[in-house]
């Protein structure tokens, strides 16, 4: 896979709606496709992660299992970057 010019990483915890209306805006920017869009689910309740995944299969997720902190998702989504 060739690396990306641009790794955008979004934390979710509980907010699939807003994660979601994200993604949707990123993927309408036709000017730049040269990013990779990850997504760190910090523990979020229900099926979100799995909703993510369903409804954006491109996106790299990464799924923990309980809320880990901000700086440690982020770091989670940082290691998987190849932008």
């Amino acid at each position: 896979m060739p690396q990306k010019n641009v790794s955008i990483i979004l934390l979710n915890w509980n907010s699939y709606d807003l994660t979601k209306n994200c993604i949707r805006q990123l993927q309408s920017d036709q000017s730049n496709k040269g990013f990779e869009v990850i997504v760190v689910d910090n523990g979020s309740a229900g099926n979100e992660a799995k909703k993510l995944k369903k409804d954006f299969p491109f996106i790299n997720l990464i799924e923990n299992k309980e809320n880990m902190g901000f700086s440690y998702a982020l770091n989670q989504g940082y290691v998987k970057a190849s932008g």
